[in-house]
């Protein structure tokens, strides 16, 4: 404290002399100074006059992306000036990219300084199309990130005598829904069937196979007995 009179001094007159001497509290300067760990643009700097035993409280700005080492500069003001150094650091945040079954597939870091991240490859599952799910370096937080899947659609092809008969979309999710085929159109003196086949993970064709009939012509005589047998089918001329 600093009183208003150093000294009470003074001839004594010849009655009783009263003074008062008050004394006030000195004041002095709060410095709330900011720092950025990497040296990005800080907040301004805090002064505040705050007189002595007084209680003082300076709330520390938010800054996105950073973590300050003293969210509140509080205290009793002592009898001298009060410094004090408030210093942010960079939060660092990650992406994990996991497959399908959890597993780790890769870690990205970023920040608020540099939200660009390398996506790694999706994993492969056969019969889709593969893309990783949404995320957003926006949000400054982790986050886990998984694959979505998409069937691809592929087409079967039924040809028969006539030309393609059917053209059938298909996943690998909707196989028997291609794995009867179609009714063959009938061609006179032939025999018509399908050919076995498996339906892969991609487009295919099936041809319908003919077969040309054979019939016999049998010769007999007044017994019955046979006299000779003769072969034909529907591209003989004779």
């Amino acid at each position: 404290y600093t009183p208003d009179i150093a000294t009470v001094s003074g001839t004594m007159p010849a009655k009783d002399v009263e003074v008062t001497v008050t004394y006030t509290a000195n004041a002095h300067k709060l410095n709330v100074t900011y720092v950025m760990s990497d040296g990005a643009e800080a907040p301004d700097a805090v002064e505040k006059t705050v007189s002595y035993g007084d209680d003082y409280s300076v709330t520390t700005p938010d800054v996105k992306g950073y973590t300050p080492d003293i969210t509140v500069v509080e205290g009793t003001m002592a009898d001298e000036d009060v410094a004090v150094t408030v210093t942010y650091t960079l939060d660092k945040h990650t992406i994990t990219f996991v497959d399908e079954d959890g597993n780790e597939v890769d870690v990205e870091e970023f920040d608020v300084t540099d939200p660009d991240i390398d996506e790694p490859e999706v994993p492969e599952k056969e019969g889709y199309d593969g893309e990783w799910g949404d995320y957003d370096t926006e949000k400054l937080e982790d986050q886990v990130v998984e694959p979505i899947y998409t069937p691809i659609t592929y087409t079967a092809t039924f040809i028969d005598c006539t030309g393609t008969i059917l053209e059938q979309e298909f996943t690998v999710e909707s196989k028997d829904d291609v794995a009867t085929p179609p009714t063959a159109t009938e061609k006179e003196g032939y025999s018509v069937t399908w050919p076995s086949y498996e339906v892969p993970n991609d487009d295919f064709t099936v041809e319908a196979i003919y077969t040309l009939d054979k019939y016999t012509i049998t010769f007999v005589d007044e017994d019955g007995e046979t006299v000779a047998v003769e072969e034909f089918d529907i591209t003989d001329s004779d």
